[in-house]
């Protein structure tokens, strides 16, 4: 089994308006986009030829927009969703300058919302996260909100700890009584067994599911005794 080498944030480590800012920096390489081109493609002839890109102004062929968010986002990680059940959302996405190789991304968010969940174990941050080139101009700016982990169960903490009860070799976990049964319950027991051993006929089957899909048979004596009484009377006790 696998641990992390780094926490990350819990729910209660953010605070309304907590600036953070992602390290570290990440320089685009001619890799990056052969590698990312390679796996996805681009489509669209703005970011593949230089001469088309050339025609609308732009120096070179820009980047993928995509590969520019996904570097951007994978800045934030670490300090935002490393503890998130669920990515919920995004919103407002804007790109700005485009990115060429050789360009320096840097990312940085805001927290604008927090919601503690019903449950007591999670709760939903909304961050505001904005990624900048090494001139600081704003080349992707969004928002975006997690559900991440608290760092205590509420309800595990509140609830009082479980009694422990023994159980042979596992069998029923804690709801095996917790005395040896007696000579009463051996017998009982070995009654139960041979009813339930019983071949059903085709008028049980039509006419209720087997006892352990019913759940109707438990571990208690009662619940036995009854058990045993409905499937011996061929009906409801």
């Amino acid at each position: 089994m696998t641990t992390k080498t780094r926490l990350g944030n819990f729910f209660e480590d953010f605070r309304l308006g907590q600036a953070i800012v992602h390290a570290p920096p990440r320089t685009v390489t001619v890799g990056d986009v052969a590698a990312y081109t390679a796996l996805f493609g681009s489509r669209f002839a703005v970011n593949s030829s230089d001469p088309f890109a050339r025609t609308l102004g732009l120096p070179r062929a820009p980047i993928d927009s995509m590969l520019v968010f996904h570097l951007v986002f994978g800045r934030t990680v670490a300090d935002v969703s490393l503890n998130a059940i669920a990515n919920l959302g995004y919103a407002g996405g804007r790109f700005g300058l485009p990115v060429y190789p050789g360009d320096t991304l840097a990312s940085d968010s805001k927290v604008i919302g927090l919601k503690a969940n019903k449950d007591g174990k999670t709760g939903v941050v909304y961050v505001h996260s904005t990624g900048v080139n090494q001139d600081g101009h704003t080349v992707l700016d969004y928002r975006r909100w997690v559900m991440v982990k608290k760092r205590v169960n509420q309800r595990d903490a509140d609830a009082p700890a479980p009694a422990p009860a023994p159980a042979p070799d596992g069998s029923c976990g804690s709801s095996w009584p917790a005395s040896p049964p007696t000579s009463g319950d051996a017998q009982e027991l070995a009654s139960t067994a041979s009813v339930t051993s019983a071949k059903p006929t085709p008028r049980d089957l039509i006419a209720r599911p087997p006892p352990h899909q019913t759940g109707r048979l438990g571990f208690s004596r009662q619940g036995r005794r009854a058990g045993a009484a409905r499937l011996a009377t061929g009906r409801d006790a």
